[in-house]
């Protein structure tokens, strides 16, 4: 087997993993499941990995690496905090329109954390999160030193509720059209950069767009 084909292979086995955890449990899906849904006989799956628990941390460590190429790279590459906040909503958003799952890895970790026996993952699980966390939280406290961001905001908890929000958004693509989803992300980003901003005049324009229909406003 080529490189290529053992990478093709290995993101195949990871993705199916993800679904199956999220869906299933970590307990409750077995290699013998995983192998089903790829087509790999299990001695296939333990070449690619040495096993379940590695396989889950894996999950875990793709899903970091996503994140920070989808969205915190876009983040980080603007200048001011409140084009960062933006790009942070825009850029997920644009994750939710262009993916055929675009809830499965958030789906995995809710199911996964939720699980009384994921103890054993407890620091992975929340490893997932930390990174995201402290760039936005960074990011708000070099806006408030700048003068951008009002100073009586607490930066880690304001950036745990954004992600918290979009989360739930993203969360809500299994319930509602991407039109809607990216409606409310649109409008999450208007209200949180108008009460973060420190000036008003650097808070971002209602963007115009057709009337909300009655699925729009039953969203939250």
């Amino acid at each position: 087997m080529s490189e290529k084909d053992e990478q093709t292979t290995r993101q195949a086995i990871i993705e199916a993993s993800m679904k199956l955890f999220a869906k299933r449990g970590y307990h409750g899906t077995s290699v013998s499941q995983i192998a089903e849904a790829t087509g790999l006989t299990k001695g296939a799956l333990y070449w690619h990995f040495k096993g379940k628990e590695h396989l889950f941390l894996t999950v875990l460590d793709c899903i970091r690496e996503s994140w920070q190429e989808t969205i915190m790279n876009r983040v980080e590459s603007s200048v001011r905090v409140a084009e960062k906040l933006e790009q942070l909503f825009d850029a997920t958003s644009e994750m939710v329109a262009g993916s055929d799952d675009p809830c499965s890895m958030h789906l995995f970790l809710v199911s996964a954390g939720a699980q009384p026996e994921m103890r054993d993952f407890e620091d992975a699980i929340k490893a997932a999160y930390a990174g995201y966390v402290k760039t936005l939280a960074d990011t708000i406290r070099a806006g408030q030193e700048d003068g951008d961001i009002k100073k009586e905001v607490d930066a880690e908890s304001t950036a745990v509720g954004i992600i918290g929000c979009l989360e739930g958004a993203v969360l809500q693509a299994r319930l509602h059209p991407p039109a809607t989803i990216a409606a409310a992300i649109a409008e999450m980003k208007r209200h949180f950069i108008r009460s973060l901003c420190a000036s008003p005049a650097r808070a971002p324009k209602k963007e115009k767009r057709a009337p909300a229909g009655s699925d729009q406003l039953n969203l939250f």
